[in-house]
């Protein structure tokens, strides 16, 4: 991975091979980034994309094969967990046929490259647990 940082935050470029959503988690971590935005165009392989279910109150995942997809848009936030940095990804994949997926972005590994603009705010937003949903949503404190 490379990075460089801006005025607003940090540009990244992640490297054929990185898993994505792993590499950006640690990078996170490694730079206390605690309130964020994202957003993002590359190209990745073997992503894993899913929808949260509130009949089951569980995500619904799904692997993707055969071969590379465009990253046409991964779009996201960053909060914390636990005190702990999280990205909340959602992706826009395209195949060969320029067909369009997209859901909730579990994991996926870089085939071409993945540039990600990262914009930083002041503070920290948590995400504590909700009683309805089951899911760690945004706490914003308004």
């Amino acid at each position: 991975m490379q990075y460089r940082r801006t005025d607003q935050g940090w540009f990244l470029r992640l490297e054929r091979g990185e898993e994505l959503v792993e590499t950006l988690t640690r990078f996170l971590a490694d730079k206390d980034v605690r309130f964020g935005a994202l957003n993002a165009i590359g190209a990745v392989e073997r992503p894993v994309l899913g929808l949260f279910s509130m009949e089951t109150r569980e995500y619904l995942k799904r692997p993707f094969a055969g071969g590379e997809y465009e990253l046409v848009a991964l779009t996201g936030n960053v909060a914390t967990v636990e005190g702990r940095p999280f990205a909340h990804l959602h992706a826009l994949l395209s195949d060969a046929e320029c067909r369009v997926i997209g859901g909730h972005l579990f994991e996926a590994v870089v085939a071409v490259t993945c540039e990600i603009e990262l914009r930083v705010f002041a503070g920290e937003v948590a995400r504590r647990p909700d009683a309805e949903t089951t899911l760690n949503l945004l706490d914003l404190g308004s």
